[in-house]
């Protein structure tokens, strides 16, 4: 078995999955498939379930724990802390219960924001006789509590970005007690209308600036807690339905990048600065490379600028075969058993981009294949065979990272 660690991979038996908005009323859908008929398993149980290529293999990291439970993202902070957060409150529609929406952000919730401080703790040593270690028990550290399903989170300074219903907010540690003792609003506005489609995918970009993602039902008017101009002289900036954004820490900027795609649920930036990013619904668009400026097809007829064309589907027809894609993780240590997955090594100038993809619906972990023109200016992409299968329709993978050990 390959040292390389696999995929990190967040599981929730029931997280935040487009099987929660109203199914489209037609009688040829049909999702049987993916019907659950009996309860969950274990950890254990789960992870003997997994079929992978030869010389992969799965452990688990870290395993939700009672009154914790549901783990929605992942992220690392420099010390290489694993940061988490919870959806015990999901969902909760504010566009068909506003009042019961609006009562529970003003009043708090259940849900936190957990650090894992110590995810790469070496496993114990074989006992005489064993045929494996023991599990290692890394304990949660709650950062942050009484929250509403914080769908996006940064580690900054402090502190961590947190998204809490209209704000985004700076939650601090400022006695370095481990926990937050004040927070700060950066930017509010946002719209609370749809609760898997706040603001989220946060990715902090060369520069220092931060994306942030929102989805098809929301709307929003951002604008900073002071009603302060921003740095372009405005006081209030739209950003409506399937959008992309970038802002500044200090909430001096914000910026809308992109029209749709739907629902961006995967967003990666490469170590040369590339950046690629995913549209759910399987559109065509499961992998889709990031320009500012650029329009993917959504269902969402607002656009940044009425000359914006309209960029291809790099995968069509759809080919992924479940409409809630979910996270989007890119292989680039080239000498990688990832990067090398279902393709020959070769010189890193020449070599296709491999991309893993979470796919909640299907109970897989997808893969891509983007291999650089002749020109090298652009891609083509192609579905590889799955990369991990299982028998476990309680098997919802709901976000994908390389570590940073990759």
């Amino acid at each position: 078995m390959h040292p390389s660690r696999l995929l990190l991979v967040a599981l929730a038996a029931a997280a935040l999955l487009p099987a929660a908005e109203p199914a489209p009323a037609t009688p040829a859908r049909n999702i049987s498939y993916n019907a659950v008929a009996t309860g969950p398993r274990t950890p254990e149980e789960e992870r003997l379930s997994f079929t992978l290529p030869p010389g992969f293999y799965a452990e688990l990291v870290v395993a939700e724990s009672a009154g914790l439970g549901k783990f929605i993202n992942v992220t690392w902070d420099a010390r290489m802390a694993l940061w988490t957060m919870t959806a015990l409150e999901y969902p909760v529609d504010g566009n068909e219960q506003k009042a019961a929406s609006d009562a529970l952000f003003a009043a708090g919730g259940r849900d936190k924001v957990v650090v894992f401080d110590n995810p790469y703790a070496a496993p114990a040593p074989l006992a005489p006789g064993a045929s494996a270690a023991p599990a290692v028990t890394i304990p949660p550290r709650i950062f942050a509590d009484g929250l509403v399903m914080p769908l996006g989170v940064q580690p900054y300074r402090d502190g961590a970005i947190v998204q809490y219903g209209a704000d985004l907010r700076h939650y601090r540690d400022t006695n370095n007690d481990g926990r937050a003792d004040r927070h700060d609003v950066i930017l509010t506005g946002f719209g609370t209308q749809d609760s898997h489609l706040f603001p989220h995918q946060f990715l902090r970009q060369p520069g220092g600036q931060i994306f942030v993602a929102q989805g098809l039902f929301n709307y929003s008017s951002v604008r900073r807690p002071d009603d302060r101009p921003f740095a372009d002289g405005s006081t209030a900036i739209p950003f409506n339905q399937c959008k992309l954004a970038r802002f500044t820490p200090d909430g001096s900027s914000f910026e809308t990048l992109t029209a749709g795609p739907n629902n961006i649920w995967g967003l990666v930036t490469s170590r040369e600065g590339e950046t690629f990013f995913q549209e759910a619904n399987d559109m065509g668009y499961p992998v889709i490379p990031y320009e500012p400026g650029v329009w993917v097809a959504t269902g969402s007829k607002d656009r940044l600028r009425p000359y914006q064309p309209l960029m291809p589907p790099p995968l069509a027809p759809a080919q992924m075969g479940g409409t809630g894609l979910s996270g989007l993780a890119l292989a680039e240590d080239r000498d990688s058993p990832f990067a090398q997955f279902s393709s020959a090594p070769s010189v890193p100038s020449t070599a296709p981009k491999i991309f893993y993809l979470a796919n909640p619906i299907t109970n897989t972990i997808n893969a891509a294949r983007a291999t650089p023109t002749a020109d090298g200016a652009r891609y083509t992409y192609e579905k590889l065979p799955d990369f991990l299968t299982t028998s476990d329709k309680w098997f919802r993978p709901v976000a994908i990272h390389f570590g940073p050990d990759g």
